[in-house]
């Protein structure tokens, strides 16, 4: 549809007399059998050709023009005066004039008895009752205001019937202006299609409507109940899937309102969306319920208008993907409104969630917490977290139990093929091991001076010196740890046990074990090294403690990457094909935690040379994590956008 300044010639155009012919006009759904025609001419030409009737119409006798607007068939010559003055107060207040056109298929007018071949007869009143009743829609959606006009003919000179059609409007227009302030000229893209729908659906006969506003509704009920398989999931089934599960995690904290959206920050969980939706349509039988019904219905159209709409189909699975995007961000967004109501509902939840989907929903009511200032919501997310932490706390000691009895289980079999001193400590710590786990599975309020008393000595025990902060109390009371290190390295020494039957209780050998024994200890006394530094550091302001702090954590870090590498190689991996990156990656982060829960005075005093003075091998680990971190962002970043692009090219 093109816009031009608004003029009168335009009027004279659309009614040229070789366009038009005011007396080729029947009614031929309702046939009056004494009309008067040449039935020697046949096909299309026979109307396009056919100036003039022997019988004059009324029309003609009455003064008539072709012309036609929202109130008449056929304007008269007052009435075509009246809007030439329109056109011309339109044209002093430079407003705009726009115009149209829109064509009919020969084969679709002969279908719906619009045209009569045979008799080369056309029934124009259909035709301008039919667009009179779409143009309001038109100009509703093109915001076009009351002092609004439209005019239009129908023409007859070209293979194919067609309307031109203008629109203008009087005195000021109400239409949207540039910030220049010019009146805008591009109307509505859509609205335009959808005016020659409702023209051609008006022209349609009742029966052919009726099938097909049948075939809509039965499109529109299989859309809806396609789009009703992914409404009202639980946490749980959210939280338990890959997909949906990084869509999750990768949500922008401020709440996006719809999947349309194409907000940067929404960029990652719309692809994992999109994946999830599309992985789930693949094997969803009313999805493919829902395709072939856009087949028929695409089939239809090339009948209509000659040509297919692929466009269509597209737009209604695009249609039916957002609304099943904007239900899924519903209830993503959703996930921390929990009622008091269904309190003993959320503790069963809990138990039956794996603990790897506790852990993770523990993740999500966390970061829903930090990012809600309500308190009503806050006391709700505060309860599911404790749920959550309890369950935890009593998975991992469900599991650290059963890991327990399977070890018993291998010390049973042992005994029954060899004796020996260090199967009999097996035995004791095991023993021990077990009555720990089960005084750490009582609340505290259960258990006696007694038994308070044997937990803590437990505990000291069975110390686990790469995990513990350099800033916890425990670095005082390692002695226990250390007793029973020692002695188990002793007994190891000593031990006549097989090398298989050591590696099935270990999962190492005797060396690696013996390594692994000595390294805990090195951990242990490196770290007591910084605790005791620390504490120093809070009375005294001696630099030379904060620099021995820093190598000390250069050969935390060093100790920490061989243990780690011990482990790797006890897992029987090739040294040489572990990725250093990794295993930087996972001292890195140690390094990290322990550094970071170290003493803020120690944090604070560390001045940039110290910094900078730690080995170029810790340096260059965290250079390469840092490297392999962005490159593996950007990657994923270049494979949403690729995969964007892909799907924009589809529809």
């Amino acid at each position: 549809m093109q816009f031009t300044s608004a003029n009168i010639d335009f009027k004279s155009y659309m009614e040229r007399q070789t366009a038009v012919d005011i007396e080729n006009d029947y009614d031929l759904r309702n046939p009056n059998d004494d009309a008067e025609i040449d039935t020697h001419k046949g096909g299309y030409e026979a109307y396009v050709d056919y100036m003039k009737r022997d019988k004059a119409t009324e029309k003609n006798e009455a003064g008539l023009t072709p012309t036609f607007n929202a109130y008449k068939d056929n304007l008269s010559v007052n009435d075509n005066n009246e809007l030439r003055s329109k056109l011309k107060n339109a044209q002093e207040h430079k407003n705009l004039m726009w115009q149209g056109v829109i064509s009919f298929r020969t084969d679709f007018l002969k279908d719906q008895k619009i045209y009569d071949p045979k008799r080369g007869q056309l029934d124009q009143k259909s035709i301008k009752a039919a667009v009179r009743d779409a143009m309001p829609h038109f100009l509703q959606k093109n915001k076009f205001g009351k002092n609004s006009f439209w005019w239009a003919d129908i023409h007859l000179n070209t293979n194919h019937v067609h309307v031109h059609f203008a629109v203008s409007e009087t005195g000021k227009s109400k239409r949207p202006k540039h910030r220049s302030g010019e009146n805008k000229g591009i109307l509505n893209q859509s609205s335009m299609r959808q005016l020659r729908g409702n023209i051609y659906s008006n022209l349609q006969l009742s029966e052919e409507k009726n099938l097909n506003i049948q075939r809509l509704t039965e499109l529109t009920n299989v859309r809806e109940k396609t789009a009703s398989h992914f409404k009202n999931k639980n946490k749980e089934k959210i939280l338990a899937d890959t997909l949906l599960n990084n869509a999750y995690r990768n949500l922008p904290k401020l709440r996006v309102k719809s999947f349309k959206s194409n907000k940067k920050e929404f960029k990652k969980s719309k692809y994992f969306i999109s994946k999830y939706i599309d992985q789930q349509l693949t094997t969803n039988t009313d999805f493919k319920k829902m395709q072939l019904l856009l087949q028929k219905q695409d089939k239809n159209y090339i009948e209509i208008y000659g040509v297919s709409n692929s466009n269509y189909s597209k737009n209604q699975i695009r249609k039916m993907k957002t609304q099943i995007g904007n239900d899924l961000l519903k209830q993503m967004y959703a996930i921390d409104v929990t009622s008091d109501a269904v309190k003993t509902s959320d503790v069963d939840i809990t138990k039956q969630a794996t603990l790897d989907q506790n852990k993770l929903a523990l993740d999500v009511f966390k970061r829903e917490l930090a990012g809600t200032t309500d308190e009503a919501t806050r006391k709700k997310l505060k309860y599911q977290i404790s749920l959550r932490r309890i369950q935890i706390r009593k998975q991992n000691l469900s599991e650290k139990l059963d890991k327990i009895h399977r070890k018993q289980k291998i010390v049973n079999i042992i005994k029954q093929q060899e004796h020996d001193p260090l199967i009999q400590h097996w035995e004791k710590e095991l023993r021990k091991a077990e009555t720990l786990t089960e005084l750490e599975a009582r609340p505290r309020y259960t258990l006696n001076k007694e038994e308070f008393r044997k937990r803590a000595a437990l505990q000291l025990e069975q110390l686990d010196p790469a995990k513990i902060s350099v800033t916890s109390r425990l670095l005082t009371k390692t002695r226990p740890y250390r007793d029973l290190n020692i002695k188990t390295q002793q007994l190891i020494g000593k031990t006549k046990i097989s090398d298989e039957n050591f590696k099935l209780f270990y999962q190492r050998s005797k060396a690696q074990e013996m390594f692994h024994l000595k390294q805990m200890l090195k951990i242990l006394d490196t770290k007591e090294a910084i605790h005791t530094n620390n504490k120093k550091m809070s009375n005294t302001k001696d630099f030379s403690i904060k620099e021995n702090n820093a190598i000390l954590f250069k050969q935390l870090t060093k100790q920490l990457i061989e243990l780690n590498l011990s482990e790797v190689k006890s897992r029987g991996t090739d040294r040489n094909k572990v990725q250093k990156e990794t295993i930087s990656d996972k001292n890195q982060k140690i390094f990290r935690k322990n550094r970071i829960t170290s003493s803020s005075s120690s944090r604070g005093s560390l001045t940039q040379k110290t910094i900078n003075g730690l080995s170029k091998f810790t340096s260059a680990n965290i250079s390469n994590r840092s490297q392999a971190v962005l490159k593996q962002r950007e990657d994923m970043d270049r494979q949403i956008e690729r995969e964007e692009e892909v799907e924009k090219s589809r529809f």
